[in-house]
């Protein structure tokens, strides 16, 4: 058995809704004449795969390494999004077949010698990064970075020196709901903050409490403002009315909330993505972020929203938007980065130069 590119897969899905993994499966999917094979980190998936592509679920354990090493086809491209499998296992089969090797960021792993977003803990140096360095060093190795703010954490990184390209995630592949009108009371000015780890650092509570605290003292009238979080619970220190929607079980139902909304704040601290920018940019909703995520990409000063370097600024862009009204919505701005045919064509044009 052979194929052009062996796809070492992470999960699919996370309840419902789809993950990086699947989209970016999608986007292999669509490249011109290639044959793909994908060894999955997943017994099953809700999301619509062609099994035919699949190889046998092993878990890559150890111990299961010869069992995986045994079902593995000659491939000319390897791609792996993320450190699930044994570093000895890459190199075998880089070794083995002469692969060449591709390595999507969908979080900062890669650069990290532990941590998932080592500019956080300023955790660039050690033992693993060392030895991955030297592993990928041997082969021809490219890096794919989703965002702007990714690729300069690369060129910070002792990775610096292998090649990277900025190849996004397709605009087009997320969820809205183009039926629901908004519905809120237009007696209330609404805030949308919300992660799935809010207790995290990196999603930044204690900033958007911060930012709250300037941004009490500024508005006209507190009575105006609601302050709506999704996930899971966590207390918001603020003197704002503060409403908990709770988990959201799907990408439509997220819709329907971006759309009910004034504004996102945005304050995750470093990120690949997220995909929440990008959601609630397109359903027409603007954000305020700090520069530690895709929205560097996605928003320009007034276009989409704001983006900003602190607290107070933050807060001041939150009464712009809410009281001003001064930025405006604009899809195609963001499409010209991330568009599904722009998209499209540059994997395709990656891919076609690597299997040359």
């Amino acid at each position: 058995m052979k194929c052009d590119i062996l796809y070492l897969c992470g999960q699919l899905d996370y309840g419902d809704s789809v993950s990086g993994n699947y989209i970016f499966y999608k986007l292999l999917k669509q490249l011109d004449n290639v044959n793909l094979k994908v060894l999955p980190l997943f017994a099953k998936t809700k999301q619509d795969i062609d099994y035919n592509d699949f190889l046998n679920y092993i878990p890559p354990t150890q111990e299961n390494i010869p069992h995986l090493m045994a079902n593995i086809p000659e491939h000319k491209i390897l791609v792996l999004s993320g450190d699930d499998f044994p570093l000895s296992f890459i190199d075998y089969l880089c070794k083995t077949y002469k692969s060449k090797l591709v390595i999507i960021t969908m979080t900062h792993w890669l650069y990290g010698n532990g941590s998932a977003y080592p500019e956080l803990e300023n955790d660039f140096i050690g033992d693993v990064v060392n030895k991955r360095l030297h592993i990928f060093e041997n082969y021809e190795t490219y890096i794919i970075n989703g965002s702007s703010y990714s690729a300069l954490i690369h060129s910070n990184s002792k990775f610096c020196n292998i090649k990277n390209i900025i190849l996004p995630f397709p605009f087009e592949e997320i969820d809205i709901d183009n039926n629901f009108e908004k519905i809120n009371d237009v007696d209330k000015k609404v805030i949308l903050w919300g992660t799935t780890q809010p207790e995290t650092t990196r999603k930044g509570k204690e900033y958007f409490e911060n930012i709250l605290d300037w941004f009490y003292k500024m508005c006209d009238n507190p009575n105006d403002i609601l302050i709506k979080t999704i996930g899971p619970k966590s207390e918001i220190n603020t003197k704002f009315d503060v409403e908990y929607l709770g988990s959201i079980p799907n990408r439509k139902e997220l819709s329907k909330v971006y759309k009910n909304v004034d504004v996102f704040a945005l304050t995750t601290l470093a990120d690949a993505g997220p995909m929440m920018a990008t959601e609630c940019i397109k359903n027409n909703t603007p954000l305020v972020s700090f520069s530690t995520n895709i929205a560097t990409d996605l928003v320009s000063d007034g276009k989409n929203g704001y983006i900003v370097s602190e607290t107070e600024e933050y807060a001041s862009k939150l009464y712009e938007i809410l009281y001003n009204k001064t930025f405006h919505m604009d899809l195609d701005y963001v499409k010209k980065f991330n568009s599904q045919e722009t998209v499209a064509t540059k994997y395709n044009e990656f891919f076609k130069k690597l299997l040359k």
